[in-house]
């Protein structure tokens, strides 16, 4: 068994036509390699304490009886979360003599210990002017019709299974007789959410690992 120090910065993102959301991850923790014996695979596990910022973004535009006014309500949602990935993975290490490469799947749980939510909405009027013949000036006034916001706090603790499906290929070499290190390209596919408002994105990185071993 091999136990080693993760450190996983990371960054998604997932935009439509009407909805725009982006995540921000840092998170850090222990990672566990368990060998299956007689063979190149391996059971990759561990705990990794996160802090994440999701953003989340819907406009709604719609014209007036004129051309020349154009109503936009934006809803914004900005989410900060912390919570424990608990990764469960199969490794399979590449039959390679020169170079330890791997390749690994499986899918995270998670603990949410604490969920901060700002909701806020405003829409506004866009009107342009309009001379006598009926064509645009160039002039524009935008007015605001409403705005608000809103804070959530939740600090329930939340389990969510099976939250992401993990794909990562890695990349480990020796650092000195009882180190090595891991640089570990990710990718994780949500596939439930993770916060109280549904909102899923799929999430790319880099993982970097030193691991302890004989």
């Amino acid at each position: 068994m091999e136990i080693g120090l993760q450190f996983v910065p990371g960054y998604g993102s997932n935009n439509g036509s009407e909805t725009s959301s982006t995540s921000t991850n840092l998170g850090g923790g222990i990672n566990v390699d368990i060998p299956i014996k007689s063979s190149s695979f391996s059971i990759n596990t561990g705990a990794i304490f996160n802090s994440i910022s999701l953003s989340n973004e819907q406009s709604f535009v719609a014209a007036g009886g004129f051309t020349s006014e154009v109503e936009t309500t934006t809803n914004k949602q900005s989410i900060n979360l912390l919570n424990l990935d608990i990764p469960l993975n199969l490794r399979y290490n590449l039959p390679l003599k020169k170079n330890s490469f791997y390749l690994q799947t499986g899918w995270s749980s998670y603990l949410t210990f604490q969920e901060n939510i700002e909701v806020s909405e405003r829409t506004v009027i866009e009107v342009t002017e309009i001379d006598i013949l009926g064509n645009e000036t160039g002039d524009s006034e935008i007015i605001e019709l409403f705005s608000t916001e809103e804070t959530f706090r939740n600090k329930e603790t939340q389990v969510i299974p099976f939250g992401t499906l993990n794909f990562s290929i890695g990349y480990r070499a020796k650092l000195t007789d009882g180190l090595k290190y891991d640089i570990q390209p990710f990718y994780k596919y949500p596939l439930n959410s993770i916060t109280t408002q549904d909102i899923r994105i799929p999430t790319g990185g880099v993982a970097l690992k030193i691991v302890f071993s004989k």
